[in-house]
């Protein structure tokens, strides 16, 4: 006889249709990442362009609601570049908030929009009867804080 107590908890994705795992190299320029299949369970990169499984991590802050990343980012700097952020990795390693075109804000805000924007093409990609990715890994310089690190999760 077992002396576990009977657990209130259920793992819902074991009942719902298959799980996936998102990694993401957030890199200083460019960004990538793979996913595991959906049904076949296999290592898949990730497409993050029409050309390219790269992505520019740049982004372009028109206000703290309105971020464009990746080539969107880069053609808005070549009209106005105030907003331009060509590396917001460097932005996790420093102090807790910062200031771009004016506004301040979460230092890992414009990090935020970048992960978003992948995990929003890594949805697009798999199976629609997967469920939403419940696990994402992230690689984060090695300096960084355990404040970023948290922010980021």
């Amino acid at each position: 006889m077992s002396n576990r107590s009977p657990s209130n908890t259920q793992d819902t994705h074991t009942h719902m249709s298959p799980t996936w795992i998102l990694a993401i190299d957030f890199g200083t320029s460019n960004s990538a990442a793979a996913h595991s299949g959906a049904t076949s369970g296999s290592i898949e990169t990730l497409s993050l362009s029409h050309t390219s499984n790269l992505m520019p991590s740049s982004v372009y802050v028109a206000s703290p609601e309105r971020i464009s990343v990746g080539e969107p980012a880069r053609n808005l700097a070549q009209q106005n570049p105030v907003g331009f952020v060509a590396s917001p990795k460097r932005l996790i390693t420093g102090a807790p908030t910062t200031v771009i075109a004016g506004y301040t804000m979460p230092s890992a805000l414009p990090v935020a929009a970048v992960m978003s924007a992948i995990s929003s093409v890594a949805s697009a990609s798999v199976s629609r009867d997967a469920v939403p990715f419940p696990t994402a890994i992230n690689s984060t310089p090695w300096r960084a804080t355990s404040a970023a690190s948290v922010a980021l999760a």
